[in-house]
């Protein structure tokens, strides 16, 4: 049996058999066929933590999510609407190489 909950970051978390895994996390290792690595994380585009729809998730590493994460935290403050279409269009571009 699995439980959802929502972690205290607004993301959905599904609890089973002692155990909790990040809902955004499930979807993309059912997405890519495999558990995701220590070094990879799943981005949400939209910046909406609950908005889990596969065209949502972007895989990379924790390293480029920091990255990416420090990119739109600058770039939010000077033009909100298009940052979303930015991260976007850069993840298409140059995606994450497992």
């Amino acid at each position: 049996m699995v439980k959802i909950s929502h972690g205290n970051s607004g993301n959905n978390r599904l609890h089973g058999m002692g155990n909790y895994k990040a809902k955004h996390r499930l979807i993309m290792e059912q997405m890519i066929g495999r558990p995701l690595k220590k070094n990879e994380t799943v981005h949400h585009i939209d910046g909406d933590k609950t908005n889990n729809v596969p065209g949502n998730l972007l895989l990379m590493s924790n390293s480029d999510h920091n990255k990416i994460n420090h990119f739109i935290a600058l770039l939010n403050k000077s033009d909100p609407q298009t940052c979303g279409k930015l991260v976007r269009t850069i993840m298409i571009r140059f995606p994450y190489q497992d």
